[in-house]
C-alpha cells in the first residue's frame, strides 16, 4: 500500500485541491472519476464542497497508479480497494519479469533470430492470458520496434517478422484453451485495404479463452467472401478490425452487416470516429467483455 504523507494520515476532511497536489491527479480527473465512475464516493461539508479522507487519497493513489500501468479507470473503479491493491501489487511485480521478457524477444527480432523469437513468444503467450499476452507484450514491442527503427524499411522488415512469428505459433497458443467442438464459432478477419492482421488474430485467442471456438480468416477478405465463410462455418458472430479510418472502410463494414444479416459482427478500430460509426470496441478488454455478455444471452 502506498505510503501517504503525513499531511493525509492527520486530516480526514481533505479539500479536493489538497488531493491533487498528494495524489498528483488534476482536479478535473478526481471529479471526473467520482462522477464518471464512482471511483471515490467523498463526503461533502455544509457548503456542499467535496471532504476526502485518507482512505479516498490512498485508493486515488492506486488507481493512479494503476490506470498508468495501462488499466482502464472504467474497470479498475469498479474495483473494491483491497482488490485494486492486489492488481496493483501484482502488477509492480509482472511488469519486471515482462520488461525482461521484452528485451529478449527485442533481441531476437533485431538479430532475426527466428526460431527463438517463436520460442519465446510461445512461452509468453501460453502464461499469460491473452489481453495481456496482446496489452503486455505484443503492443510494447511494435512500439519498441518503431522507436528503435533506422529506417521505415527497416521497421517494415522487423514488424513483418514479428507478426508471422506470432501467425506461426498461433495454433500452439490457440490449443491451450481446448475448446470443444461444439463451441459457437467466430471467424476474425479484416476487410479490403487493411492489411494488419496482429489485431485480429489476437482477439481470436481472446475468444478462445472465452470459451468460443475461433477461426482467422486473413486480410483483406471481400464482403462476399465473409458471407460464404461465415455460412460455411456456422459462424456464431464475425470479428472484424478496421485500422483505416475511411468512408470506404465504414461502407465495406455495413455491406458484411446486410450481407450476414442475423450474425452479429463485432467490430474492433482503436479510430474513435470509426468506434462512433460502427459501434466498435476500443481494447480487447472491452472486446471480452462483450464477448461475455454475448455467452450469456
Amino acid at each position: 500500500m502506498p505510503v501517504l504523507p503525513a499531511e493525509a494520515e492527520r486530516s480526514a476532511t481533505l479539500h479536493i485541491q489538497s488531493v491533487s497536489r498528494l495524489t498528483n491527479l488534476s482536479v478535473d480527473t478526481i471529479r471526473a472519476w467520482e462522477k464518471r465512475y464512482s471511483a471515490v464516493k467523498p463526503k461533502r461539508g455544509p457548503t456542499g464542497q467535496r471532504r476526502f479522507s485518507s482512505d479516498d487519497v490512498a485508493r486515488l493513489v492506486l488507481l493512479k497508479e494503476a490506470v498508468d500501468g495501462g488499466e482502464s479507470i472504467s474497470r479498475v473503479a469498479a474495483l473494491s480497494t483491497s482488490r485494486l491493491r492486489c492488481l496493483v501489487q501484482r502488477e509492480r511485480t509482472v511488469g519486471d519479469a515482462d520488461d525482461a521478457t521484452i528485451l529478449r524477444l527485442l533481441r531476437c527480432v533485431y538479430t532475426l533470430d527466428v526460431a527463438a523469437l517463436a520460442d519465446e513468444l510461445a512461452s509468453a503467450g501460453l502464461s499469460r492470458p491473452a489481453v495481456e499476452f496482446a496489452d503486455d507484450i505484443i503492443a510494447p514491442l511494435m512500439i519498441e520496434i518503431g522507436a528503435n527503427a533506422r529506417t521505415r524499411q527497416e521497421a517494415m522488415t522487423w514488424e513483418t517478422i514479428l507478426c508471422s512469428t506470432v501467425h506461426s505459433i498461433s495454433s500452439t497458443i490457440s490449443a491451450k484453451y481446448a475448446v470443444s467442438n461444439q463451441r459457437p464459432m467466430i471467424v476474425f478477419l479484416t476487410l479490403f485495404g487493411e492489411k494488419h492482421s496482429l489485431p485480429p488474430l489476437l482477439a481470436s485467442f481472446v475468444a478462445a479463452e472465452g470459451g468460443f471456438r475461433s477461426f482467422f480468416a486473413g486480410t483483406e477478405v471481400a464482403p462476399y467472401n465473409v458471407e460464404s465463410i461465415a455460412h460455411a462455418l456456422r459462424a456464431a458472430a464475425l470479428g472484424i478490425y478496421v485500422g483505416m479510418c475511411t468512408d470506404d472502410a465504414i461502407r465495406l463494414v455495413r455491406e458484411v452487416r446486410a450481407r450476414v444479416s442475423g450474425i452479429p459482427v463485432f467490430v474492433g478500430s482503436q479510430s474513435a470516429r470509426l468506434c462512433s460509426a460502427l459501434d466498435a470496441t476500443e481494447t480487447l478488454r472491452a472486446f471480452a467483455a462483450r464477448l461475455t455478455r454475448f455467452a450469456a444471452r
